[in-house]
């Protein structure tokens, strides 16, 4: 029960907040990550949002470089532990997932075996693998349609 509220609020604080939310990331520099293990990627869905799967990442501090802000967003929001290495570079893009606007870097990191996350009760509710070929259920953020055009085919 106790679970279901913490949702139910996070939904509702997201649909009161939503426009607020936009001007403070709107121009921002963010950072997204396609986390690969063989056909599989993983998404989360955010308790501040709008049920919608995301890939992994968040916002560059001010003067953080993106590769750094995407090591620490993963680290907070699922507790994996990657080295600068593991991160490959797949382009700066822009999102315009109205009222959002907002560019970010994209990387890409490949695993051998699926790990065990450590999520970040706070801000995830929950993280899943999919298949690159299935189509996720439900709503789906704008960055993972470009993150799975960068995917490798061959990776």
């Amino acid at each position: 029960m106790l679970s279901r509220l913490w949702v139910l609020i996070g939904r509702l604080g997201f649909s009161i907040a939503r426009y607020p939310i936009s001007r403070i990331v709107r121009n921002s520099h963010r950072t997204r990550v396609l986390l690969v293990c063989g056909d599989e990627y993983l998404v989360v869905k955010h308790w501040l949002g709008n049920d919608s799967w995301m890939l992994p990442g968040g916002g560059c501090h001010r003067g953080e470089d993106p590769l750094a802000a995407a090591q620490r967003e993963v680290r907070e929001e699922i507790g994996l532990r990657l080295k600068a290495t593991d991160f490959l570079p797949a382009g700066r893009h822009v999102c315009h997932d109205r009222p959002f606007r907002f560019t970010y870097d994209l990387y890409i990191v490949t695993i051998t075996t699926p790990p065990d996350l450590a999520l970040q009760r706070v801000e995830i509710l929950s993280a899943r693998w999919f298949n690159r070929a299935a189509s996720l259920p439900g709503a789906a953020c704008p960055e993972i349609a470009v993150a799975l055009a960068h995917w490798p085919q061959g990776a």
